[in-house]
């Protein structure tokens, strides 16, 4: 059927009541798993050679920095890579002060919100937010 410009998707991917499911029309582009990828509009590309100087751990410490003033901040990649998709941080500082969890964690996503919906980073593998006492602990 894809001679014809249409790409069907088996019954276990489209999560229908019916076997086949004919869905959108596919023009030019690479079809995988009946997904078809296309970069988004206005997304940079999310080669790492593309991206400067900057690493993605300094870029990740200047967002949180801007956004959050810190008194202690530690960003490392998780697995060595200073341009890894994967990181881990830790934050100390004033702004977390009467803050549960969830919403300490909120304010460090939303800082980094744009590296994260980039692809710049896949993920944050450990995030540890604490107050000036809780970390003198």
């Amino acid at each position: 059927m894809h001679r014809l410009g249409f790409h069907l998707v088996p019954f276990a991917l489209c999560g229908r009541q019916y076997p086949w499911l004919l869905t959108r029309r596919v023009s030019n582009a690479a079809v995988t798993r009946a997904r078809v990828y296309r970069p988004r509009a206005g997304v940079a590309n999310l080669s790492m050679s593309g991206w400067g100087d900057n690493t993605v751990v300094e870029r990740v410490e200047r967002r949180i920095q801007e956004a959050l003033n810190p008194q202690s901040l530690r960003v490392e990649p998780t697995f060595g890579d200073p341009n890894g998709a994967h990181v881990n941080i830790r934050v100390v500082g004033e702004c977390f002060q009467g803050k549960r969890l969830v919403a300490r964690h909120q304010m460090v996503y939303r800082a980094i919100w744009k590296e994260m919906d980039a692809g710049v980073v896949h993920a944050v593998d450990s995030l540890e937010t604490l107050t000036p006492e809780e970390a003198n602990k």
